[in-house]
């Protein structure tokens, strides 16, 4: 049961937020968050159905997550953010020109869209 809250406050939180921030703006994904991390979650959610499954596979008395398929599943995360370090690392690396603007609408009254002619003008 406990799996299952965990689980699913996960996708919930994933979902909801993920949705509500593309209502606002349009998100964009890169390409290799549809080819490498989106399988690789799947990969993470069938290892953790698995390693709960055992009356399922293992004909047990009960379902419990054993040493090894914790060991197992750390394992997977520390790979997992390893790739995420490298990532970016090389993201950082290849970061050419001039810093993009974090803000998503110009005018929006960021930092970056002050001037002080812009306030020399209204005083």
């Amino acid at each position: 049961m406990v799996m299952g809250n965990v689980l699913g406050s996960n996708i919930f939180n994933i979902l909801v937020i993920g949705g509500t921030c593309a209502l606002i703006y349009p998100l964009s994904v890169q390409r290799t968050t549809t080819w490498i991390e989106v399988p690789l979650g799947l990969l993470a959610a069938f290892a953790i159905f698995f390693a709960s499954q055992d009356r399922l596979i293992d004909r047990a008395s009960s379902d419990t997550i054993q040493a090894s398929e914790g060991w197992m599943l750390l394992l997977f995360f520390l790979v997992f953010f390893a790739y995420s370090i490298a990532v970016a690392l090389k993201s950082k690396d290849t970061a050419q020109g001039p810093a993009q603007s974090s803000c998503p609408m110009p005018g929006s009254g960021c930092p970056q869209d002050f001037s002080y002619s812009s306030m020399e003008a209204t005083s």
